[in-house]
């Protein structure tokens, strides 16, 4: 068999589901648990249907993995990533979420999810001097 190693910083959608879909086959021999997946997105639109923010999730293992929030400027301070946050944690708990988990960067939203009750758990020192920060909330 001849093999080679190619290294991309655009791939196709299609390849990257081949990876996905080998994991997710692995993860469902080692727990049944795994087999119990989905996605929470959430959006805010203004009247013409335009994107304004939102939330990318998915439950998993009986927790919530927020990806990313995203919250326009011109809606910041209004408190829409709170209701998010509410939504999210609403539809997890619908999921048999008991946990949820995100990530923010040091010049990001660390304390803002902390004034929700999210509490870090980790921090990862950046070269830059920045820090990643992984917060979680039992819910």
């Amino acid at each position: 068999m001849n093999l080679r190693i190619d290294i991309e910083a655009r791939s196709k959608p299609e390849d990257l589901d081949v990876l996905l879909n080998g994991l997710k086959e692995y993860n469902i021999e080692q727990t049944q648990e795994a087999l119990t997946s989905g996605s929470i997105n959430i959006f805010v639109r203004d009247e013409s249907h335009a994107i304004l923010g939102g939330l990318k999730s998915y439950a998993y293992l009986q927790t919530l993995h927020i990806d990313y929030l995203y919250i326009d400027k011109s809606l910041r301070g209004l408190g829409y990533g709170k209701k998010l946050l509410a939504l999210a944690e609403t539809e997890a708990k619908k999921q048999n979420c008991s946990l949820i988990c995100l990530s923010s960067f040091s010049f990001q939203a660390p304390n803002y999810y902390k004034k929700l009750g999210y509490e870090v758990y980790a921090e990862l020192d950046l070269p830059t001097g920045d820090k990643r920060i992984y917060l979680k909330k039992t819910i």
